[in-house]
């Protein structure tokens, strides 16, 4: 007698013949096991902020007898990452699950999790695709589980920010107790961030010769304003008369412009230089020299009295 298994067949078969009304002794035969296979992976190894990440998990089995009941999970609601604004939160704002075997998972808090059976030579290809947090700089480490057993993790480091700075001023001359106007700005042209950047400018340090040939302050105060486009802070000092001494964070095409409005002294004569720093670097040298003022003279002409 030669039988052939049914397909889907995966618990003991016992087959028992009977003889002139009696049973002969019972044959059993158990499943040939299935042998699993799994990997997790992606295609690349970088991520941008606001980007996108696609894994792909494969589970196969390569034996010759079923495989029943294997536990599939990926948590993506689990996976977290370093924040620009120095904060730890998830790596991902949303994402799309789907395989040959069922219909797209979406929205944030459905992870993939199902159990499943698969026959002799089958491969089952699960596709995650997601959005990655428009905050997020930092490592980004997932991984998957196969039947209790984790993959390998899969890693992604961000793309580098691209930073630019300049400083520049709309006049180079000046006159006392009227102001000069700096313009530091700051972009970001990579597309991913860049963090903990030093912005200082050491205003009260700045000197010139005064009156009578003595050195001083160039200025008697200054205001400092701060304007931010796109995605990005400035964190530290940024008030009048103080000092600029702060810290910047730019996302991808973000711009900082901070704008110092400086009231030179009354009695300033010299060449007023300024340098700023920006990530330890410092920036162009500007020069503001006095304004020039041409002398009157006057000549005193003496009347003649007229006689009445």
């Amino acid at each position: 007698i030669t039988g052939t298994v049914n397909s889907l067949a995966t618990g003991t078969i016992a087959n028992t013949a009977k003889v002139n009304g009696t049973d002969t002794q019972t044959v059993s035969h158990t499943a040939t096991e299935g042998i699993l296979i799994s990997e997790f992976s992606s295609d690349t190894s970088t991520y941008t902020p606001n980007g996108t990440i696609v894994y792909t998990l494969k589970v196969k089995n390569s034996g010759a007898g079923h495989l029943t009941n294997i536990a599939v999970s990926v948590p993506m609601s689990s996976v977290q990452t370093n924040w620009a604004n120095g904060t730890i939160g998830p790596a991902f704002s949303s994402w799309t699950t789907s395989s040959v075997r069922g219909p797209a998972r979406s929205a944030r808090s459905t992870d993939l999790s199902e159990n499943i059976t698969i026959a002799p030579g089958e491969e089952v290809t699960y596709t995650i695709t997601a959005a990655v947090e428009s905050l997020a700089s930092g490592l980004i480490n997932s991984s998957a589980t196969v039947n209790g057993t984790s993959t390998n993790l899969v890693g992604h480091t961000p793309t580098p920010g691209m930073l630019s700075a300049t400083m520049t001023s709309t006049t180079t001359n000046y006159l006392p107790n009227e102001t000069i106007s700096y313009t530091i700005t700051l972009t970001n042209t990579g597309s991913g961030f860049v963090e903990n950047i030093p912005v200082v400018n050491l205003l009260d340090q700045i000197q010139t010769t005064l009156a009578a040939g003595v050195t001083g302050s160039a200025f008697s105060g200054w205001t400092i304003d701060a304007i931010t486009t796109g995605v990005g802070t400035t964190s530290g000092t940024t008030s009048a008369n103080n000092n600029l001494n702060t810290t910047a964070i730019l996302g991808p095409n973000g711009t900082i412009i901070y704008t110092i409005t400086a009231t030179v002294a009354n009695n300033a004569r010299g060449e007023i230089i300024n340098t700023a720093q920006v990530n330890g670097a410092s920036l162009s040298t500007l020069v503001h020299s006095p304004k020039s003022i041409g002398l009157m003279n006057l000549t005193k002409r003496a009347l003649s009295p007229q006689v009445m």
